[in-house]
Parts: C-alpha cells; structure tokens; sequence
C-alpha cells in the first residue's frame, strides 16, 4: 500500500470529472491511478474509464490527509525541486497531448489539470498487456517481434523528429492494446523520465532525473544525459528487441565484457538485416545508429510474420490479405500478395501485364500486339532514361548540389527550404522559423549540420570536446560526407546566415590514443590531429529520412 495515495472514491475535477478507482503505479516522480469518467453518445451516458497520472516527488513530497493537498514539509531546497520538477511535468504532459495525437503507437494523453497543489494529465487506458508480459520468458519468433516493435521504432523516431527523448524505453513499458476484432496496437507508455530539447540540443527542462533500467539503458545514461541524445532511445530499442528475441532481460550494459554483445548477436538465429540493425542499436556511443529513424530504415529489410498478425501505423483496417516473404540466399525479402484464387504476384506488379508464359500461348495476333507493346514500352523507358541522364548531368553541373536544404523548426516541426524558397519568404516569415542547419544528405543517410560552432566557436581540445558535446559531435563517416561536397556545404552555410565553416572541427572518432579525426572545411579532407590541439566543435543532429528533401 502507498500511504500517499489517492483513495478509491476520491474525486478529481478537470474538463469532466474523475473517480479514482485504484493505484495503477508509484515512482520517483508520480503516481498513476485507475479513473472512471461519464461522458454522453448521443443521448446516452457511458461509464468509461481512464488512467490519470498526478505529480508526486518521493522524496520530497508528502499528502494533508484531510484535504488531500500535495505538501513539501522539507528545506527551501526540497520547496524549490518540487516546483521546478512541477513546471517540467506540466510542460513534458502539454507537450506529450500534442504529441500523442499525431502519432497512433503513443499513448494519447486527453487533459493536463491542475488541482490539489499538484498536477494531473489524463490519458487513454490502454485494456490489455505489456509486451513483457507477452514475452512471458520464451523466446519471441523474429517476425512476431518486428510486426510489435516496428511501430513503437517509428514512434520514436517521431519522437526524436520532434526533439524529444522517452529514456525509459523497455518491455515493461510498451502496452499491447486488443482491438474489438482481436488485432494488437503496441502503444509507448510511461513518459516519465523523457525530455524535451530545443534546437542547441539543451534541455527545455530544468529537472535533470538520472535513472536507469538494467539491461535497457546505455553506458552512458549512468553518468547522466544533459544533451539532446536519440542515439539512447536507440539502445533501449535494440536491448527491448534483443529481450524478445531471448526471452529474458538483457545483461546491463555496464556489465558487457569488450566486444562481447557484439559476438552474441552474431550467435542469435535471425536473418542477417536484423542481426545487423541490433549491431548498429547495440553499440557504443560512438558507432551506435543515430536516431530511431536510421533505426526504421536499417530493420527495412528484416523478415516479417506470414500473415498480418498485429495491426501496425499506417495499415488499413479491412486489409486482411495475407502478406507472402519469400527470402533469396542473400537474405533480400522478396513479397508478394496472394489474390482471392491464392496465386502469387509480385508486389505492385498490374495483374493484366501478361506473363511469357501466356504469350507463347497466345494466337499470333495478340502476340503481335504484345510484342509491339513491349517494343513501344522499351523505347519509352530508353528515351525517359536519357532525359533523366541528361537532367542528372545539368544538375552535376551546378556549382552547388540540391539537396543542401535548410532545416528550420516552428511549433516542434521540422521543415526545409531550398536557398531560393528560403530567400523568397519576407524577413517576418522567416522569422517564425528557428534555424537547425544544411541538411547533408549521403548515402540515403541525412543528417543536420549546425549552422554555428557550439560556445560561440570557442577552441577546445578532443578531451574537452567529448566530456561536454560527445553526443552531438559528428562521426568520422559524417564529416566524410561533409568534405565530400566542402565547397556546397560551406555556401550553404553562409547563404543561410550561419559563421564561417572554414579551418577544421572535431569529429567523435579517434584515430590511436593521441589523435582525433577532424574536418577540414579550408581544403576539405579528414585528417588525424593531436587530441591535446585546439578544435572546435560544430554539432550534428539526425534527420528522419522519410522527411528529408
């Protein structure tokens, strides 16, 4: 029993009105409770129910048994905690109802109220079972786990396209919603410990909550998180797959003898895609995928379940066809979608196309027509072809490539603008924009480039630079596609109002235990320099690729 919670019967008064029904959960920072709520359908009332998480310090706070107010009978120091960590939970529960809204795999969060000298939000009550308790200590088939965990990847990368954090990812804390016709919706639950970042990658909260849990939090999360860090969520993804997969908890990621998580995975009997997306999610800091969408894209090509088992993002209700994998040596998903008569075709294939086999079959007049239309097709092809060569060669020769976009943010969106859309808007409108950087696009793989160094360009050695801005320096591979287009990349910059990108700045990667890779922007090429030599820092943050222009 808490002694600090709400009883049953006790009513809470927001938009509509809430009866606790019972304690759900109790944390360091909140607690979380059953709710009934009437609300009307037409003419008919309906009892409905709801979970309502209130703000609760452990540590601090205590409740007036009487009235049922939220007290802190501790120092001026205890008062101060409760109130910043109070105006945090507000902001992260307002940010989350806007949040949860535009995503169908994170929890909706309905009302955020303030009552009881504390604060409440109320969200949807997920009827169902966590994902741990699915797992239930047996091993999970791959593509059972993929069909549950793809949806909750893209919701986090939605999340890190917004700039938030969860930090508290785990099976623990992903609810499988049952559907009326049976079907799964896996929902992200439990924001607790996330946090919102503005676009220097500093934290919009003042809070800084260090917490973790064993075998799904990274290294570095141990030490505490003080900067925009996707590449976490990223660990616990890969761990909260890895536990799937296995059955159990992962080992914590302190205790993981060198190299030694990389030589399990490779022992795990998954197809090579996966195998390879938990390496990229389950690596250092340094090597580890970058965001949750670099996450969504390296599991594209990973087997899933024959038939449509749970309902994901983004599918249609009524689509009920069974999905057909057929996978080649090299481990490349062939699909197919079975028609009503159960034969097979290639996916986005026209049904009328006809094969060889039938024109072979056909009388020579329809034969004829076939091999006209195939001749007329090809010529199609062959000439679109040369006009996309000839388009390709004129963009080749423009000084500087397209695809250096500005990334702007407005209301917790990103956009980007080519140079010229940019400098058609009027100073006002570009005004309502906060500026990230270049987009850098190579290998299908993009990412932000900042349009200033970090600390106004203040020089620092390698050292300094990783204990302050490891999570946001760039990696050997990105500054390699930066000087691979040095002279755009740096008129980008410049166009857009950023400092100037020339001389060098530090990657995170070293080169032996005395120097570090850097960027140079003055004659473009990476180069090992002396870790004890001032560098600056210039930051880089992911792109999703499906926004990426």
């Amino acid at each position: 029993m808490d002694s600090f919670a709400l009883s049953a019967g006790t009513v809470l008064v927001g938009e509509r009105r809430y009866t606790i029904e019972r304690l759900l959960g109790s944390g360091g920072f909140g607690k979380t409770y059953l709710a009934s709520t009437s609300f009307t359908v037409g003419n008919i009332s309906v009892r409905g129910y709801v979970a309502v998480k209130e703000h609760f310090v452990a540590d601090h706070n205590e409740r007036d048994a009487d009235t049922l107010r939220v007290t802190t009978p501790g120092t001026a120091r205890s008062r101060q905690i409760v109130a910043d960590s109070l105006r945090d939970f507000i902001g992260e529960a307002r940010r989350l109802q806007q949040l949860g809204a535009g995503h169908p795999n994170i929890v909706k969060v309905n009302e955020v109220f303030e009552a009881n000298d504390t604060a409440y939000y109320v969200m949807e009550y997920l009827e169902g079972t966590s994902l741990w308790s699915a797992v239930d200590g047996k091993p999970m088939a791959e593509g059972d786990m993929l069909a549950l965990m793809a949806p909750i990847v893209d919701a986090v990368a939605y999340l890190h396209r917004n700039r938030l954090t969860h930090l508290d990812i785990k099976p623990q804390n992903i609810m499988l919603a049952t559907a009326d016709d049976g079907s799964m919706r896996p929902v992200l639950i439990d924001f607790g410990l996330s946090k919102h970042y503005d676009a220097n990658g500093n934290a919009t909260s003042t809070v800084n909550t260090l917490a973790c849990s064993d075998g799904y939090s990274p290294v570095e999360q141990y030490s505490g998180i003080t900067t925009f860090s996707p590449s976490s969520d990223v660990y616990a993804l890969g761990a909260t797959m890895l536990a799937c997969l296995i059955g159990k908890t992962p080992q914590k990621s302190t205790e993981w003898p060198a190299g030694e998580r990389m030589r399990y995975i490779d022992t795990l009997p998954v197809s090579e895609p996966l195998r390879a997306a938990l390496r990229g999610a389950l690596g250092d800091i340094h090597t580890r995928t970058p965001d949750a969408g670099a996450l969504a894209s390296a599991l594209g090509g990973a087997p899933r379940p024959v038939e449509r088992r749970y309902s994901t993002a983004g599918q249609a209700a009524g689509d009920t066809r069974p999905m057909e994998r057929r996978y080649s040596t090299a481990g490349q998903a062939e699909a197919s979608i079975c028609d009503h008569d159960n034969s097979t075709r290639p996916m986005g294939a026209d049904p009328s196309t006809p094969d060889v086999d039938e024109l072979e079959d056909a009388p020579s007049g329809k034969k004829r027509r076939a091999i006209i239309l195939i001749a007329l097709s090809a010529l199609i092809l062959f000439v679109g072809g040369y006009l996309a060569y000839q388009a390709y060669e004129a963009q080749e020769d423009k000084e500087y490539p397209p695809n250096l976009s500005l990334a702007v943010e407005k209301n917790g969106v990103q956009s980007y603008f080519y140079e010229d859309e940019w400098n058609d808007m009027s100073a006002a409108e570009q005004n309502q924009y906060t500026k990230l950087g270049v987009v850098i696009n190579k290998d299908h793989q993009p990412f932000i480039l900042a349009l200033d160094c970090v600390e106004n360009g203040r020089h620092m050695t390698w050292n300094q630079a990783m204990s302050r801005y490891s999570n946001v320096m760039p990696t050997k591979r990105q500054g390699e596609a930066i000087v691979a287009q040095y002279a755009a990349v740096r008129h980008a910059i410049e166009a857009f109002g950023g400092s100037d990108a020339g001389y060098g700045f530090w990657t995170n990667k070293e080169y032996d235990s005395s120097y570090a890779w850097v960027v140079n922007m003055t004659n473009g090429y990476v180069y090992g320099n002396g870790k004890r030599s001032p560098g600056r820092v210039r930051a880089v943050a992911p792109v999703p690729v499906a926004s990426a222009r």
